[in-house]
């Protein structure tokens, strides 16, 4: 057969793990904190004033904090895994499923709009 029509065998069935689930949420929430607070504050500072409407400045806000502390709670429980896994591994694969994850990220995303909308 020729390289390109070998196939693959996957012995694994899970194809993400609880961390990487943990590291996509990390990087989807920093790409867009770059994305919508950044932009709009670089152009702020390029123009020395704020040119856009009041609506959006509550947006940024919003956003900017609530991106914020989705980061922060998401960093946390990346530490807290890998604490677990270093020093219980084998309780470790109970503890961090993909499903426990995905409900503590679900969480987090909860929380972390609250807080946001809290001062708008």
């Amino acid at each position: 057969k020729q390289w390109y029509q070998r196939r693959v065998r996957v012995s694994n069935p899970v194809l993400i793990s609880p961390s990487q689930l943990l590291y996509i949420n990390l990087s989807c929430c920093n790409i867009a904190l770059a994305l919508f607070s950044l932009t709009f504050g670089v152009v702020t500072l390029i123009s020395n004033k704020w040119i856009f409407p009041s609506l959006i400045c509550q947006l940024v806000g919003f956003f900017n904090t609530c991106f914020v502390h989705m980061t922060l709670l998401t960093a946390f429980h990346v530490l807290n895994e890998r604490y677990h896994y270093m020093m219980n591994s084998r309780r470790h694969g109970r503890l961090y499923t993909v499903r426990r994850v995905g409900v503590s990220i679900a969480a987090f995303w909860v929380v972390s709009v609250v807080v946001s909308s809290l001062p708008v």
